[in-house]
């Protein structure tokens, strides 16, 4: 059986001199969102930015400049709505 998605919720750590610079976080939350990071909680005084990724963009991210480490705290497979926007597997699929 085909699944639609296969998802991870993540921990970003940046690194201390990211977080310390507005701009330099402001551009790390962007890079972070064209990686396909949906941010779910942003620590400044951690350094830590929660989220949900596809599992296939962890590496991606894990490999930006200002990340120190990303942790994957847990996988699941998405399976949308039949129909809906993230089905891949529904009637219409071939």
């Amino acid at each position: 059986m085909q699944r639609d998605d296969s998802m991870s919720d993540v921990m970003v750590i940046l690194l201390p001199g990211c977080v310390e610079d507005a701009v330099k976080l402001q551009s790390s939350i962007w890079q972070l969102k064209r990686a396909g990071l949906v941010m779910l909680n942003v620590d400044k005084d951690m350094g830590v930015i929660e989220g949900i990724c596809e599992l296939k963009h962890v590496s991606e991210i894990r490999e930006l400049p200002f990340v120190a480490a990303i942790r994957t705290e847990f996988n699941y497979i998405a399976e949308f709505p039949e129909s809906g926007l993230g089905d891949i597997n529904g009637p219409h699929a071939a």
